[in-house]
């Protein structure tokens, strides 16, 4: 029997994100079926829920008649789950971040019968990286502009976008897309959180390019609120939404706050784009994170605002000031 606010299925829920919606979820009242293909770690957080391990590559996990059986009770999925690594193969991306979804939806469709009026409520994380470097539209990007880019990671995202509409337009299963901006927070080790990490362990900062280049942040608490919050609307069914903050700096910008925050040294110094992705490879950087940071990617949040939701961290330096200090407490905790 459902207790508070509903059942709610969150796949990738051992992860980054996956840990942030499951807190969030625990703190609003739902009861979480966590699933991930690995075993979910001591955190107290993982004591609360039913964790199922679970590859959602693999048609005997996804169509398992126990399985289906916990689709048939979630009111609510939140697929998070997929391979965020610029550096994986186009063919592993595509297995696990399309192939992955085609098969949660296929699933969730086969667990109620295709009665339509059964279906869960379905979130997606997209990405907004589909822009590519963004040179082919205005700014702020909206959600209506075409995308574009060659980077493997983001054409997956894009195409694991694409599926899931399909399955609203063809079986009207009700989901919606977030794509969310470049995402930090507690408990990330890829990301912005190699940005923090790197510079508490150099303690020196440099900017890479001109600097000059805009972009937004998104505190994954935002994403998650988000998340939970498109959930409940009925008027965000078969649309996507940006989930970013509402201030965009220079990299430049972000670069001197986030020294700050973790005790380091700006020098001010940039260093040009081709001899940082050379470099990359030394500092364990992938050369995708590099080119990123060198292109404009100011997304636009207004069609999210529109429906009423306000975001907790709306200015990016003073969430990367709280996120920077929690690594600053795990950085020592390890000495």
């Amino acid at each position: 029997m459902a207790r508070g606010k509903g059942v709610a299925l969150v796949t990738g829920a051992a992860g980054f994100t996956g840990w942030h919606m499951v807190k969030l979820l625990l703190e609003e009242g739902y009861e979480i079926i966590a699933t991930d293909c690995r075993k979910s770690n001591n955190d107290p957080v993982y004591k609360l829920t039913r964790f199922i391990e679970i590859d959602l590559t693999n048609p005997a996990d996804v169509f398992d008649e126990g399985f289906l059986k916990e689709l048939a009770e979630a009111q609510f999925v939140f697929h998070i789950a997929g391979i965020f690594d610029h550096a994986a193969s186009l063919s592993k991306l595509f297995e696990v971040n399309v192939l992955g979804t085609r098969n949660l939806l296929d699933a969730i469709r086969r667990a109620h019968a295709g009665e339509a009026q059964k279906y869960p409520r379905v979130i997606i994380w997209g990405a907004s990286g589909i822009f590519g470097d963004f040179s082919h539209i205005s700014l702020p990007a909206t959600e209506a502009m075409p995308p574009r880019t060659d980077n493997p990671y983001f054409l997956s995202k894009l195409y694991e976008e694409l599926e899931a509409l399909r399955f609203w337009q063809r079986d009207r299963l009700p989901v919606t897309v977030l794509r969310p901006s470049a995402v930090y927070g507690s408990h990330s080790v890829y990301g912005m959180a190699l940005s923090i990490t790197t510079l508490l362990k150099s303690r020196m900062a440099f900017v890479v390019g001109n600097g000059k280049n805009k972009g937004v942040l998104v505190h994954v608490r935002d994403v998650v609120r988000a998340a939970e919050f498109l959930a409940r609307n009925d008027g965000a069914v078969g649309e996507v939404y940006h989930v970013t903050d509402d201030n965009p700096y220079s990299v430049e910008e972000i670069t001197r706050s986030l020294a700050q925050s973790c005790g380091a040294i700006f020098v001010p110094i940039k260093i040009p784009t081709w001899i940082a992705l050379r470099l990359a490879k030394l500092i364990g950087v992938h050369r995708e994170l590099i080119k990123v940071a060198t292109v404009n990617t100011w997304l636009s949040n207004e069609k999210l605002k529109k429906l009423g939701f306000s975001f907790q961290y709306p200015d990016s330096k003073i969430g990367l000031a709280e996120t920077a200090a929690w690594y600053k407490r795990m950085h020592k905790s390890k000495r």
